[in-house]
C-alpha cells in the first residue's frame, strides 16, 4: 500500500504562510488554494513520479521533482518509496539562487 506524504517542516510553514497571505483578502480563496496544494499532493501517493524532474542542476542531481498548482510549485523527492514533500513555492521566487532552500 502506498504510504502518505511526509512533509518537511519548511513545507508546512510555506503551506500555512500561503494561506495566511491570501486569507488576509479572502479566507475563502485561502482555503480554496490550500485545498488544491493538498489535493495534488495526494495524488502523489498513487503516482509519485508524476512530476517533472527540475531542471537545475544542483536540484537534479539530489533527484527534485516538481508539481505545478499554478502560481505554486511543489518540491519534492522520491526517498525508499517514501514521497518527502521539502518546499511549496511561488513560481516568481528566484528559486535557482536560492537552492539553500532545500536543506541539501
Amino acid at each position: 500500500m502506498p504510504k502518505s506524504p511526509v512533509f518537511l517542516k519548511e513545507a508546512l510553514e510555506d503551506i500555512d504562510g500561503i494561506y495566511d497571505y491570501i486569507a488576509a483578502d479572502s479566507p475563502i480563496a485561502a482555503l480554496e488554494v490550500t485545498d488544491r496544494i493538498l489535493k495534488h499532493i495526494e495524488q502523489l501517493i498513487e503516482f509519485p513520479k508524476s512530476g517533472k524532474l527540475y531542471p537545475d542542476e544542483k536540484l537534479k542531481d539530489y533527484q527534485f521533482r516538481t508539481l505545478t498548482e499554478p502560481p505554486y510549485l511543489i518540491f519534492y523527492r522520491l526517498i525508499d518509496q517514501t514521497v518527502t514533500i521539502y518546499r511549496v513555492l511561488h513560481g516568481a521566487r528566484d528559486i535557482l539562487n536560492a537552492v539553500n532552500l532545500f536543506n541539501i
